[in-house]
C-alpha cells in the first residue's frame, strides 16, 4: 500500500497544509479539515493515509499555564515531516518497510499565536519558594479560630487549575499555601473562574498581611508593601484585559486592595471584615515575597512571620 503513489486528494491535502503552515506558522487538525473541505477536497481518508505514510505528524500543544487557568484547551497541531516535504516536491512516498517514526524527529516547535495571553512579566525577580504550611496567626492576633467549611471532593477544582494558579502566583513572588488551595477550591466550587479565584487569593493575602502588620508596628508598610500592591495591580490587570475577569469584578477586588493599602482606619476595618470570611480569613492563603514579610529585616524566623 505504501508503494501506491499519492492520489490528487492526498497531494492537495499536503499542499493546503503547506500553504497554511507558511501563512500561520502552525495549523490545528480542525483548521486543516475546514480549509480542505472548503476547497472541495476529501479529508478523512486522505488524512489517514498521509498520516500512515508519516508524511505528517500530529503534535499535542498544551497551552501555557496562565491560559490553562482561563480554560484554554490542548490543541492538536499538524506538521509536515521531511518525507512530507519531499512528497510535495517530487511525489515520493516512503517505502513500505520504512519505520514510520524515523521522519518525526525534526518537527519544529510551534510558534505562539500573536494574540495569545502570555504570563505576566514581573520586574521583581523572586525565586519560587518552597511550599510550607502557615499556622499560629489567629492565636497570635486574637480571636476564635473558625473551622473552614468542608468542601466535597465532587466539587473541588481541577488539580491542573490549582497548579496553574500556583505557577502564576509564583511569578509574582507569592507562595500559595494549603489555605490558599482551599480558598481557590471553594471559590471555583461556587462558580468563580480560575482567574477570579486567583484574584480572591491575592485579595485575602493582602488582607492578612495588613491585619498582621497592624500588630507589628507597620513593618511591612515600611518595607514597601504599598508599592508592591501597585505592581501586583498592574500585572493582575492583564487578566481583565484578556477577558478572564470582568471589569466589575476586577474593580471590586482591586478596589478593596487599594483601601487596604490606605494605612488608615478604613484599611484596618476592611481587613478585619474580610478576615471574618470562614474560608479566606482562616489563615493566609499565600505568602508575600520574602523581603516583604514582617520580621525579615531583623532576621526573625520566617516560619513565624508573614
Amino acid at each position: 500500500m505504501h508503494d501506491k503513489p499519492l492520489d490528487p486528494s492526498e497531494r492537495n491535502l499536503l499542499k493546503i497544509l503547506s500553504e497554511l503552515l507558511a501563512e500561520r506558522g502552525f495549523v490545528t487538525r480542525d483548521v486543516l479539515s475546514v480549509a480542505t473541505r472548503g476547497r472541495g477536497v476529501e479529508f478523512g481518508r486522505s488524512y489517514a493515509r498521509i498520516k500512515s505514510l508519516a508524511l505528517i505528524v500530529e503534535v499535542e500543544r498544551r497551552p501555557f499555564l496562565l491560559r490553562r487557568l482561563f480554560g484554554a484547551p490542548t490543541l492538536l497541531l499538524v506538521q509536515l515531516t521531511e518525507a512530507g516535504h519531499l512528497a510535495l516536491s517530487d511525489g515520493a512516498v516512503p517505502p513500505a518497510d520504512a519505520p514510520l517514526d524515523a521522519v518525526v524527529l525534526d518537527v519544529a516547535e510551534p510558534q505562539p499565536v500573536a494574540v495569545a495571553v502570555t504570563a505576566p512579566e514581573v520586574k521583581r525577580k523572586v525565586a519560587a519558594p518552597k511550599r510550607r504550611a502557615v499556622t499560629g496567626f489567629t492565636e497570635d492576633l486574637g480571636g476564635v479560630p473558625v473551622a473552614p467549611e468542608p468542601i466535597s471532593p465532587a466539587v473541588t477544582a481541577d488539580p491542573q487549575a490549582i497548579e496553574a494558579l500556583r505557577e502564576v502566583l509564583s511569578g509574582l513572588g507569592i507562595e500559595l499555601t494549603m489555605a490558599g488551595e482551599m480558598l481557590a477550591h471553594h471559590r471555583i466550587a461556587q462558580g468563580d473562574s480560575g482567574a477570579e479565584a486567583l484574584m480572591q487569593v491575592v485579595l485575602y493575602t493582602f488582607a492578612h498581611a495588613v491585619h498582621h502588620d497592624l500588630a507589628q508596628e507597620n513593618q511591612m508598610a515600611a518595607l514597601g508593601l504599598a508599592d508592591y500592591a501597585v505592581e501586583v495591580h498592574r500585572e493582575v490587570q492583564k487578566l481583565r484585559d484578556a477577558g478572564a475577569v470582568s471589569a466589575a469584578r476586577f474593580d471590586a477586588d482591586m478596589g478593596q486592595i487599594a483601601v487596604l493599602m490606605g494605612g488608615d482606619a478604613n484599611s484596618a476595618t476592611l481587613a478585619a471584615t474580610l478576615l471574618q470570611d470562614p474560608i479566606g480569613g482562616a489563615a493566609p492563603p499565600a505568602l508575600l515575597p520574602e523581603e516583604l514579610r514582617a520580621g525579615h529585616a531583623d532576621g526573625a524566623d520566617e516560619a513565624d512571620s508573614f
